[in-house]
């Protein structure tokens, strides 16, 4: 994992991206169960999540997200390897994955639960799982996310779910997400702060001549290696 720890890095700084806040990663390895709500609207949360979670190997060795089935049938083994739990299809309801994701997290002695809960990256009302994987699992809930204008890793106040409802819960985090930018806000059921939306994008503009020079070094070299061997 020590290669794939650099090369996450690399991309992380060449993209404009911070490294997570001490503070925060502190707090995430104080409590030993807890329920990431994040705003989810483009696929590349997915893909800036993994280089996250592969340079803080070590601090984040625990968490796990969620992602559709359908890939499970293909690279499913890849998927376990890196933490990734299949949950239901976004228009099922009652399939059985709340007790069957609990099951999995309390398998182990800490659990970081990271989960979008609508459930898909388009605008669509929250599903109750998160509510329900916490109640069951005595988990913490926490807003946490990726800001797409500062181009890091937020997150917010812990919060319990003993003896509050959902819709409280809820209420809160909405809350705390509002301070979060999403790559697209207009695919979210909540107000986003208002923002600069010329920085608010997947690679910081003071960056791109570098992702640009980057990106043209390795096909040159790529290129290089090819002709030398083929």
């Amino acid at each position: 994992m020590f290669p794939l720890k650099i090369v996450s890095s690399s991309i992380l700084y060449v993209m404009g991206w911070n490294p997570i806040d001490a503070n925060l990663l502190c707090r995430l390895n104080h409590y030993d169960r807890q329920i990431l709500v994040y705003n989810h609207t483009s696929y590349a949360d997915f893909f800036i999540m993994l280089l996250y979670m592969f340079k803080y190997n070590t601090e984040l060795y625990y968490m796990r997200t969620l992602m559709k089935p359908q890939p499970f049938r293909y690279i499913g083994r890849i998927l376990n390897f890196f933490g990734i739990i299949p949950s239901t299809k976004v228009d099922d309801k009652n399939g059985g994955a709340v007790d069957r994701i609990c099951s999995e997290l309390v398998t182990r002695s800490k659990s970081l639960l990271l989960i979008s809960p609508k459930g898909t990256i388009v605008q669509r009302e929250w599903r109750t799982g998160y509510y329900n994987i916490a109640k069951k699992t005595h988990s913490l809930v926490v807003a946490m996310g990726l800001d797409y204008e500062e181009k890091k890793v937020k997150g917010c106040k812990h919060i319990s779910t003993l003896g509050i409802t959902e819709s409280e819960v809820r209420d809160k985090l909405k809350k705390d997400l509002y301070n979060i930018v999403p790559l697209h806000p207009e695919n979210e059921m909540m107000d986003i702060r208002p923002h600069d939306e010329w920085r608010r994008s997947l690679i910081n503009t003071d960056h791109m001549f570098m992702c640009v020079y980057v990106s043209a070094l390795l096909c040159l070299i790529s290129n290089t290696v090819l002709k030398e061997f083929f």
